[in-house]
């Protein structure tokens, strides 16, 4: 037997407004592993120098960053200058450290060659001393591409670095029980493909973005602007800047759950809805904060097994769907709720759409219009 709530009010004209920015401190940090399994503390807030490592190599305001591509050992690669590209095979865990480095042509792409190494890519400024530049691959693919073959991937940029490319913007791959974790300071922009690309098996995926950035597609009808696929893995993403097309999609099973929380503006001019996820037996859940609108549905979010799927409309917020519901939720074994607070849901066919194959339903509008 299918339930199902829904709460109608036709499209009419709405209003979109624009979320502000606030200013983005360049200080920053990021962690990752060295091939000895220690942390290593990348930071721009320590002042005249940066310390890495254990072993202590201080990186002072006249030491030159040297230009580096090829083939990766495991040791600390620290990069400077302007090239067209970077590219090369790691044979061990590696670190890759951006200073001062610009590409200006065809991008990065880093490998193991199927191994399962673990790699991680940082943008620094080295506590203000050197700019962040901009990573472009204007010839065909990615803005940056790493691939792992099982090992955790691991990219962090702060303000100037931004990313674009023909395909994706930033397309990351593992498999197995590989991570992916993408901390994103400026904006991405990809082409023809999605912005923001993460792919895994079992492992988890986590995608952060700044206040002030804004992460695209130029193909909304197939792409997104960010888009994370994990076979049973969690999935996390948080946008605290904008994503101004092709929206959010991010999809897992298994007992994975997808968590995506907006504290910005999404949009997509075309495809699908502009968030839309989705899970099996793990929870569903997409908390928005900003505004959404969606060329179909405004939130798509949707559990095909025993998971719960929770859709919440932050107060002040406006919802839509240009050409399906303002909310689509739909679930089978679990619960499905929806919560709206003060906040504008419009659709063409349903403000809120909420079915549930064999759960309960929970629909709570405290304020607002539906």
């Amino acid at each position: 037997m299918v339930s199902r709530v829904v709460l109608r009010r036709m499209l009419g004209a709405v209003g979109k407004a624009s979320s502000g920015s606030g200013a983005v401190s360049s200080a920053r940090s990021f962690a990752v592993r060295c091939t000895a399994g220690r942390p290593l503390l990348l930071s721009t807030a320590l002042g005249t120098g940066i310390l890495v490592g254990a072993a202590g190599l201080t990186l002072g305001s006249t030491q030159a960053l040297a230009s580096c591509s090829g083939s990766f050992n495991g040791a600390l690669a620290l990069c400077g200058g302007v090239d067209a590209g970077i590219s090369g095979t790691v044979t061990a865990d590696q670190v890759i450290v951006f200073g001062n480095q610009e590409v200006t042509t065809n991008g990065v792409a880093i490998g193991d060659g199927g191994l399962g190494y673990d790699i991680s890519l940082a943008v620094d400024t080295f506590g203000g001393l050197l700019p962040a530049k901009p990573i472009v691959n204007s010839a065909f693919g990615p803005g940056v591409l790493l691939l792992s073959g099982g090992g955790d991937l691991i990219l962090g940029t702060v303000p100037g670095a931004t990313i674009s490319g023909t395909t994706y913007g930033v397309d990351m791959e593992t498999s197995g029980a590989g991570t992916v974790t993408m901390t994103i300071g400026d904006d991405v922009y990809g082409a023809n493909s999605d912005g923001l690309y993460a792919v895994t098996d079992s492992g988890n995926i986590s995608i952060t973005t700044d206040t002030g950035t804004d992460v695209s597609t130029g193909n909304p009808s197939g792409a997104y602007g960010i888009r994370a696929n994990s076979t049973s893995g969690n999935i996390g993403i948080t946008t605290n800047g904008t994503v101004s097309d092709g929206g959010i999609g991010a999809f897992t099973g298994g007992s994975g759950a997808v968590i995506v929380t907006t504290n910005d503006d999404v949009s997509t001019t075309a495809g699908s809805a502009a968030i839309n996820v989705g899970g099996v037996d793990g929870l569903v859940r997409v908390t928005a904060n900003g505004n959404v609108d969606g060329s179909s549905n405004g939130i798509s979010a949707t559990s095909t097994g025993t998971g719960n799927v929770e859709v919440t409309a932050g107060a002040s917020t406006v919802i839509s769907g240009l050409s399906g519901a303002g909310i689509r939720a739909t679930g089978t074994d679990g619960t499905v709720t929806v919560t709206a607070n003060g906040t504008s849901i419009t659709g063409t066919t349903d403000g809120i759409d909420a079915e549930n194959m064999n759960g309960n339903i929970a629909v709570d509008v405290n304020s607002g219009t539906v």
